[in-house]
């Protein structure tokens, strides 16, 4: 027994015409979808951009801070009684003057009362706004005339 598969056959034409309105892109949806793309990779790139920036700064002010405590420390193994304000000096990370340095350090004192000293320490980096400043008191003493 022989059996014949009976297949509807429609002309090519038309099949081939329906696809195409129905599953293909045209070339102003690919432009669309790469407009959008080029504008969501762009945003990403200038939001790194920006994070790398902000982590700099945040990197130098933390070095900033410590150079500051350091240098309040070694201000309080100092005979009071000879601290006076200092200029400004280019330092290096380490908190050693260098004519290179990243760093700018200054020193102000006041005398608040008598035997009451305000020591102002101020480390600004290179690329800061706003200089890192540390403020202490030190006790000068009882001192005989």
């Amino acid at each position: 027994m022989i059996m014949s598969a009976h297949r509807t056959s429609r002309p090519r034409a038309a099949g081939a015409k329906r696809t195409a309105e129905r599953g293909g892109f045209t070339l102003l949806s690919v432009l669309i979808a790469a407009a959008i793309l080029i504008v969501g990779v762009l945003t990403v790139a200038r939001s790194n951009t920006a994070i790398m920036a902000a982590q700099t700064d945040a990197g130098l002010s933390t070095k900033a801070l410590e150079i500051a405590r350091g240098y309040v420390e070694e201000i309080r193994a100092r005979n009071p009684q000879t601290l006076a304000t200092e200029p400004a000096v280019t330092i290096d990370d380490e908190g050693k003057p260098a004519v290179d340095g990243g760093f700018v350090r200054s020193m102000t004192v006041v005398s608040e009362r008598e035997n009451l000293l305000r020591v102002t320490v101020s480390v600004k980096g290179s690329r800061a706004d706003q200089p890192v400043e540390l403020v202490t008191f030190i006790y000068k003493g009882v001192h005989d005339d």
